[in-house]
């Protein structure tokens, strides 16, 4: 049986209730987002609310979480409630397709649904967290762009294959790509995710495009990795 819960070191992410469990994806997502001083964020499909956290630690002067699945805004609750950011980071229950925002928004973050002609799982929470029909591309960057404002960024992390659909996308409706990285599981291996960061302000230089190894070898983590996550991993 898996282990219940995180510990990171300043908060313990539970996972208990949730279809989607802590992974390096949220966790690597949470370090990675641009996020200027005392920001307002929005977290899409907050899950266990992991990414929400790292936010608040980083400084985000509020934070508000929303996912369609009971279960994870149950476990998004009670992480943000244990946790030493409890009066920054608040949990709602809401399809981001139907989203109202009652303010706008510094940044957006999603660790998107993103199996989009894969086999279903019998398991419906699963299938929710995981498949994108519960939100598409199209969906995410127009709500996203529609919550920004005129300074606002989205931060995804996605398959590396969905690139060119997520920016295009993203262009089309009026975003530019300021931030690229490709994120490489170990030393030598193609990537199998990319960072991206959306911009309602196009970049003067273009956009900055870097990689990320987590592994040089089995087991030993990356300077760079290392560095990212430092104020996170217990184990750095």
């Amino acid at each position: 049986m898996s282990n219940p819960f995180f510990e990171f070191k300043q908060f313990v992410v539970r996972h208990d209730l949730c279809a989607m469990k802590v992974g390096t994806d949220g966790c690597v997502l949470g370090a990675w987002t641009s996020m200027p001083r005392e920001a307002s964020v929005l977290d899409v499909g907050t899950g266990t609310g992991l990414v929400a956290l790292m936010l608040a630690q980083r400084g985000a002067q509020s934070v508000t979480c929303i996912d369609i699945d009971e279960g994870a805004v149950r476990q998004a609750r009670l992480n943000a409630d244990l946790s030493p950011w409890a009066d920054k980071v608040s949990v709602y229950q809401t399809d981001f397709n139907r989203f109202i925002p009652s303010q706008q928004f510094d940044v957006v973050v999603c660790n998107p649904p993103f199996f989009e002609h894969s086999l279903k799982c019998p398991d419906n929470q699963r299938t929710v967290a995981r498949h994108a029909d519960t939100l598409s591309p199209i969906a995410l960057v127009e709500g996203a762009y529609a919550c920004l404002g005129s300074h606002g960024s989205l931060s995804v992390i996605i398959p590396t294959e969905q690139r060119a659909h997520y920016v295009a996308t993203a262009v089309g409706v009026g975003f530019s790509l300021l931030r690229e990285t490709q994120l490489v599981t170990r030393s030598g291996r193609a990537p199998k995710r990319l960072l991206l960061e959306f911009s309602k302000i196009a970049a003067s230089c273009g956009c900055v495009t870097d990689e990320l190894v987590i592994e040089q070898a089995p087991g030993a983590y990356s300077d760079a990795f290392w560095q990212l996550l430092h104020d996170f991993y217990l184990r750095f």
